[in-house]
């Protein structure tokens, strides 16, 4: 395999392989260019498969979005925000982290202040409130430890729900060229491309 590949080369290489017999399922990393193959046929079958791959000629096999994008943005939000807190804590300065403490603070506290003037006692609420009292005891690497998995929790969420909703789309999404049109009365205009047919459902392409 090639050492490394973009996000739509591994798509089509992925649906590819799907589409090959005897194949069970795929997992493609292209970070290092690599393919994990389960299969229930003979072994020489996917090499055959494999030897006849082609972008090119495959790509026409993998949809526009497949959500491989999607998570590969979300991946890079966690490992960044996990790299830049582990250098935060080696290379930036105590006295600093009061100060970072304090700004990430302003969003969470405000969540928790706008439940209680709503009314509601909710987990924004004590989180706040947990902050609070430890920046105001100058415990400021507990307030940083309690938002840390705050801010992982609000991004999980957030691909979640977009992980969610691409799903749903793509679900939904009809992979068809063509279509079945259903015809109430055999008689059509002359200039329809359906008629002369005497059939009540008719083939016509999705474009028409």
């Amino acid at each position: 395999m090639q050492h490394g590949m973009s996000l739509r080369q591994a798509d089509i290489l992925e649906y590819y392989l799907r589409a090959t017999e005897g194949v069970t399922d795929v997992k493609v990393y292209d970070r290092t260019g690599d393919a994990v193959i389960f299969f229930s046929c003979d072994r020489a079958v996917i090499i055959a498969a494999l030897g006849r791959f082609s972008y090119e000629k495959a790509e026409a096999l993998a949809p526009e979005n497949t959500g491989r994008e999607l998570s590969r943005q979300f991946e890079d939000r966690l490992t960044f925000l996990v790299l830049r807190r582990a250098a935060l804590k080696l290379f930036v300065p105590v006295s600093l982290h009061a100060v970072i403490a304090a700004v990430k603070s302003v969003k969470y506290i405000w969540r928790g202040v706008r439940a209680l003037l709503g009314g509601r006692l909710q987990v924004e609420t004590l989180d706040a409130t947990a902050i609070a009292v430890s920046l105001a005891r100058g415990d400021f690497d507990t307030a940083s430890s309690v938002m840390f998995p705050l801010n992982i929790g609000e991004i999980l969420e957030e691909w979640t729900h977009k992980k969610s909703v691409d799903d749903l789309a793509r679900t939904m999404s009809l992979q068809t060229d063509k279509v079945w049109l259903r015809v109430e009365s055999p008689r059509l205009p002359e200039d329809s491309p359906l008629s002369g047919r005497s059939s009540d459902c008719e083939l016509s392409d999705s474009e028409s």
